[in-house]
């Protein structure tokens, strides 16, 4: 197909638009698979009707997107997010369409679609991968949407066809203004527009109805089926380092690290909730602010070892996430200050949660593992006992009180806590931990029990097979069976350790689930069922090839997020140099201070890696490189000119158009040479007679590189007449 005129080129131009919309809201949704097909589609359709094939007549394609929007509205019984379940209608839309006879007012719609497409998109994911794809697609899409208000007026003025190479240049020196010009004052409207509760909550809002998710969540439900999708996001970084001495930081890859988000204490009919909040056991941080660091609970003494964990998160931060620590914590400190007001602490669950997150998202939490002191403050910060629960707790399953009671029976310990030594609670736990790990087994792919049976029931006596949930939930209520207070914990299991940054890298599929069990009148201990060698199967994952790849992947992840999808107040006073106190800077400082951070990430890649990486871009300049040559040796010499009117074609074109400039007639850039001439000759007698020919003979030539020869003398030959 050529691309002389216009009308070609903007055609094909908006085919490009179509398959990156598509492919960008793919990549967001992460569907792939039906991403490719849509793709297939829409080439198809729209090969079929630009070849002259007709399309689909509107009736079929009325029953068709019928048929379709009743499956999407099937799909939203299953609580498909809002946003996907009208991205994807949206996608049928453009497709049908491209299927359809056409007139210049669908491609407006299809343009029009493309970019509801982009908005779903960004409200979809705005990672990187998602934005890599948008930066390619944005600048096109205003290539092509300047194309069509071209080709628009050519139809609206009656020109046939108008010819691409009389406009080639003026065009794209427009079209590069306009996105270089567009990129600026997107780029300084990011930057100096403030962000923060308000678009930022918006932002949020539209992200929860578009499913965000990253692993965690913030309960436990039992009893759905399916199979788990393991997700590579990374989640947050934290870096480990004792008060005391802060030089040496902790961790390693065989240090694995429970990071508690949520304590879930309320089960009912498979699911796991967080008790209800009670005003008695809520504290606000604007009564105890000290020094910017937040303190809760009795703090330890000086001999008690507290670990200073610094968080950084590499998601979009939501209303109402909690804040991630190892156990026990005991302070927590936002990186501003300001951002206190907007904590809520449970104290006798020890868990953290932001309900507004209207600025930056970093923190810093200090905890004291091991610790467990018997005193918990009040209301008024006075401190008071603990009010155990041991003995009083229960679980509501007659099958799994009876089996905790045999496991301990066959053990030698006492089951009824009336009796029980507290000394022997521990030793409990452990029996009824290893019967899960040896009875039951570690498995994504879970069957739903059957309707009206309990799923911890389920998985303990008949399936015998489940997530880490499943274990924790088990586990919890075989203690709560025996009067031992158990809880189930949401968090990560961190298993990731960056040896040159000495940070902890938590993914999405670290999500975990574990216990916390109380003995000896609160003294709180970490349980965790899941078999020992599927969590060694989880460190080794982490740590498996392509590691480093998938790191340097991830360095650019978080710099994307931080710098642009998490782009607040805070980082932008920094940013521009406007920040108060001990860390203002300049702007150029700022700008200097991001780039050495880029540069610290991206140290400790040895050569081999950088070679292994940048394999792939080599090989893809070359191909780029070697189709150009191809290209260019396939172009018309001077003899057999091509559609860019080369070496004497030009020449004569430029006499042409040179003789009628004279009389005071100048080409429209969109209307094309013979039509130009044909018009200049009709309307004024002094343009020569032979001038219609010339022109004619031009376009052959053009057109026709088989008579170049004939029609470039004729020309010629024509236009010597004419002057």
């Amino acid at each position: 197909m050529t691309f002389a005129t216009l009308e070609h080129r903007f055609r094909v131009a908006l085919l490009f638009v179509c398959v990156l919309s598509l492919l960008a809201f793919g990549v967001a949704d992460r569907q792939l698979p039906l991403t490719l097909a849509f793709i297939v589609t829409a080439v198809g359709g729209w090969v079929v009707t630009e070849r002259g094939g007709g399309g689909l007549p509107r009736w079929l394609t009325s029953t068709i997107l019928f048929i379709l929007i009743s499956g999407l509205l099937y799909r939203a019984i299953y609580n498909i997010p809002v946003v996907s379940l009208f991205t994807m209608f949206l996608e049928v839309v453009m497709l049908l369409k491209l299927w359809e006879r056409r007139v210049i007012r669908d491609y407006a719609q299809i343009l029009t679609i493309s970019l509801f497409l982009v908005v779903g998109t960004v409200l979809t994911d705005p990672g990187l991968a998602t934005g890599a794809v948008l930066l390619v697609l944005l600048p096109f899409f205003v290539w092509t949407v300047m194309l069509y208000q071209l080709h628009n007026q050519a139809v609206a003025a009656g020109a046939r066809e108008v010819a691409w190479p009389t406009m080639r240049r003026a065009f794209h020196g427009a079209a590069s203004f306009a996105i270089i010009a567009g990129s600026a004052l997107a780029t300084a409207a990011f930057i100096l527009i403030p962000r923060g509760y308000g678009l930022g909550g918006s932002l949020q809002g539209a992200s929860r109805l578009a499913g965000l998710q990253a692993g965690f969540a913030e309960d436990v439900r039992l009893g759905q089926g399916g199979i788990i999708s393991q997700s590579s996001t990374p989640v947050f970084e934290v870096g480990l380092v004792y008060l005391t001495d802060q030089t040496h930081p902790i961790g390693g890859p065989d240090e694995p690290q429970y990071f508690r988000g949520i304590v879930l204490s309320t089960y009912e009919n498979g699911r796991w909730s967080p008790a209800p909040a009670s005003p008695d056991h809520q504290v606000r941080p604007e009564e105890r602010v000290s020094n910017q660091l937040f303190t809760y609970g009795q703090n330890p003494d000086s001999r008690t070892p507290t670990i200073v964990q610094s968080f950084r998160p590499l998601m979009p931060p939501r209303d109402g996430s909690p804040l991630f620590a190892l156990y026990r914590p005991f302070a927590v400190q936002m990186r501003e200050a300001n951002q206190l007001t907007h904590l809520d602490i449970e104290p006798n669950d020890f868990w953290m949660r932001r309900p507004v997150f209207d600025g930056a998202a970093q923190y810093t939490v200090l905890s004291a593992p091991g610790w467990n002191p018997n005193l918990i403050p009040d209301p008024n910060g006075r401190l008071m006992p603990y009010r155990s629960r041991r003995g009083r707790v229960s679980f509501p399953s007659a099958k799994v009180a009876d089996l905790a009671r045999r496991l301990l029976t066959d053990n030698n310990i006492e089951p009824d806590p009336a009796k029980r030594d507290p000394a022997d609670d521990e030793r409990a736990l452990n029996v009824l931990r290893s019967h899960l790990q040896r009875r039951c087994r570690y498995s994504l792919a879970n069957t739903p029990p059957p309707l009206g049976v309990d799923p911890t029931e389920w998985f303990l006596f008949d399936s015998r097979q489940g997530h880490c949930e499943y274990f924790a939930s088990a586990m919890a209520a075989l203690a709560r069976s025996v009067g031992i207070d158990a809880r189930v914990i949401g968090g990560y299991l961190a298993t990731e350790y960056d040896e040159s940054r000495q940070v902890y890298v938590v993914r999405a599929w670290n999500a975990h689930a574990w216990v916390e069990a109380n003995v000896d009148d609160y003294r709180w201990i970490t349980l965790d069922a899941t078999p020992p060698a599927d969590l060694q199967e989880l460190r080794e994952r982490s740590n498996a090839m392509f590691v480093t790849l998938t790191r340097w992947l991830d360095n650019l992840q978080a710099g994307w997020n931080s710098s642009v999808v998490t782009f607040d107040q805070s980082m932008q006073a920094k940013l521009l140099g406007l920040s108060k106190g001990h860390e203002a800077h300049t702007a150029p400082e700022s700008l200097g201070a991001h780039l050495r951070d880029t540069i610290d990430r991206l140290r400790g890649l040895r050569v081999r890696d950088v070679a292994m990486m940048g394999a792939p871009v080599v090989v893809l300049v070359g191909i780029v490189l070697l189709w150009r040559t191809v290209r260019r040796a396939s172009r018309p010499n001077p003899d057999r000119p091509g559609w860019a009117f080369e070496h004497p074609a030009a020449a004569l074109r430029a006499d042409l158009i040179g003789i009628l400039k004279g009389l005071g007639h100048t080409q429209p850039a969109w209307q094309s040479l013979d039509a130009f001439v044909a018009a200049a000759a009709a309307g004024d007698a002094r343009v020569p007679r032979s001038a219609p020919a010339a022109a004619r003979a031009l376009t052959r030539a053009a057109m026709r590189p088989e008579s170049a020869r004939e029609s470039l003398a004729a020309a010629h030959e024509a236009i010597a007449r004419g002057a």
